[in-house]
């Protein structure tokens, strides 16, 4: 809906056929009345921006330029605030590896990643939860539980895949999983947690299953 139609891209993290007009066409077109038919139904509303991170993410890259510019629109939407509450924002979609503006591993990396769009956010008057998603796929919150982002309202979007957190079709030990859960996403004992990817399937016995990366 927001790529430039024809355009050949390398994959769903390639935004180089973003088309920001058709973007805001479509989210007047289409997202906003979609999501307004859902909340007809008695449902809630998780927005996320399209597409996914690409692999390796750096404070004050394009990326981050984009879900700023993605979210500020969004959030400036007067059908998107007045139904905060009922729609939340997922700030992004799977990123694995965010380091900070030098190129470095660092601690601070994620919340200083996200915080500049949270602030965008905010500034326009969206009221409503924000997710925020950690790396590895959004699988690793260790160092949200140090550095936190500031706001009042927000909670962290985790996603779950077979052989995640030590469990799969042939380990699936319920505490074993709580308890690499809580290790790999600590902030689930002092914030609200959405689990807003999930997936398990049984393998098809003599056949197995493929996962998202074609495996």
């Amino acid at each position: 809906w927001s790529n430039k139609p024809n355009v050949q891209t390398k994959g769903e993290n390639d935004i180089s056929a973003f088309d920001l007009q058709r973007f805001k066409k479509y989210l007047d077109e289409v997202f906003v009345p979609m999501a307004e038919y859902i909340i007809s139904k008695q449902m809630y509303v998780v927005m996320r921006p399209p597409g996914v991170c690409p692999k390796e993410l750096r404070v004050g890259d394009y990326y981050q330029e984009y879900l700023k510019t993605v979210w500020d629109i969004v959030s400036k939407n007067s059908n998107v605030k007045n139904n905060a509450g009922i729609v939340s924002i997922e700030l992004a979609n799977e990123p694995v590896h965010i380091k900070n503006q030098w190129g470095q591993n660092s601690e601070t990396a994620m919340r200083d990643y996200f915080q500049p769009i949270i602030d965008i956010i905010r500034n326009n008057g969206f009221t409503g939860i924000i997710w925020v998603p950690g790396t590895g796929y959004q699988s690793q919150y260790q160092d949200y539980a140090k550095y936190p982002v500031n706001d009042n309202n927000y909670g962290y979007a985790v996603h779950v895949y077979p052989e995640w957190y030590g469990a799969s079709d042939k380990s699936y030990n319920h505490q074993t999983f709580i308890q690499n859960f809580q290790r790999q996403v600590p902030v689930v004992t002092t914030k609200p947690i959405l689990v807003s990817e999930i997936d398990w399937s049984p393998e098809k016995p003599g056949a197995g299953k493929y996962n998202e990366f074609g495996q």
